[in-house]
């Protein structure tokens, strides 16, 4: 019984997301794009800790090295 009023009701939800008063969102002018590139090696093997503010890699270690680590043994 439930399953009858939840389905049309989470039908209708998902069929009124585009209606037709609706005015759409005005566009972001564009602006000045700049890009970067990290390398992390051929088989990912570093991790980078990189800057968006300057647009450089600000430090980088081995993804083997370990901070903390478990062990269960006998």
């Amino acid at each position: 019984m439930r399953a009858r009023v939840i389905i049309p009701v989470i039908g209708a939800m998902l069929l009124s997301g585009c209606l037709k008063d609706e005015l759409p969102v005005p566009a972001r002018p564009g602006g000045e794009v700049v890009t970067g590139q990290a390398c992390l090696g051929s088989d990912y093997g570093d991790q980078l800790w990189y800057d968006i503010g300057t647009n450089s890699v600000v430090t980088s270690n081995s993804k083997m090295d370990w901070d903390l680590a478990f062990e269960c043994g006998g």
